[in-house]
């Protein structure tokens, strides 16, 4: 037995398919097909496919979070090990590691 995904879940997806709409909305399968039919979920046809954009899902939803890269941690945060280091970012622009201090 799974257990049917989260809205939260799906955060950083671009697209579900409307078999893992349905659980995750907490409706039936048919409903999602219907809703997604009438234009009332937003989706894409891709040849047989359909997918639904999952920013335009939330939106929908009333999430006021951005999906992608805004929400996620910052690689140039300070880690948390005492010492020099700390002030340090764990990266520098050009993406290769600092020079030891």
């Amino acid at each position: 037995m799974s257990t049917a995904p989260n809205i939260e879940a799906l955060r950083g997806r671009l697209t579900i398919t409307v078999d893992e709409l349905y659980p995750a909305l907490g409706i039936g399968r048919n409903q999602a097909y219907a809703a997604v039919a009438n234009g009332t979920i937003p989706s894409l046809r891709l040849g047989h496919r359909i997918v639904i954009p999952v920013p335009k899902l939330l939106a929908l939803l009333g999430d006021d979070a951005p999906p992608g890269p805004a929400s996620e941690p910052s690689i140039t945060r300070r880690n948390h090990v005492a010492g020099p280091a700390e002030d340090r970012p764990l990266l520098d622009d050009a993406g290769a590691n600092p020079p030891a201090a």
